[in-house]
């Protein structure tokens, strides 16, 4: 076998393990994702409260901290940290 049929080869052999890895890496991480999100929509259905609770404290947090980021110069700053607080302890008394 002439060096430049070698090389090809041994691209080709390359690219067909890697292939096979990423085929690998793929299909692991779509059963473990589909897997987390049955368990997410579970514990959703079982506490409902709790979800809502979350996804408004993780959106609220979210809005505030780009808009922090977007308008540093304004003086409304000064009122994330406060909301923040105050959110925090309304989650923490209800998780009690």
């Amino acid at each position: 076998m002439e060096a430049g049929q070698r090389v090809q080869q041994q691209a080709s052999d390359m690219y067909d393990k890697t292939r096979r890895a990423v085929s690998e890496a793929y299909e692991k991480t779509s059963r473990e994702v589909s897997g987390r999100y049955d368990q997410l929509m579970v514990y959703s259905r079982e506490n409902p409260g709790k979800t809502t609770l979350i996804a408004l404290g993780t959106g609220l947090g979210v809005g505030l901290l780009l808009g922090s980021v977007t308008r540093q110069a304004r003086p409304t700053n000064r009122y994330a940290q406060p909301i923040v607080n105050a959110l925090s302890d309304v989650a923490r008394e209800y998780f009690r």
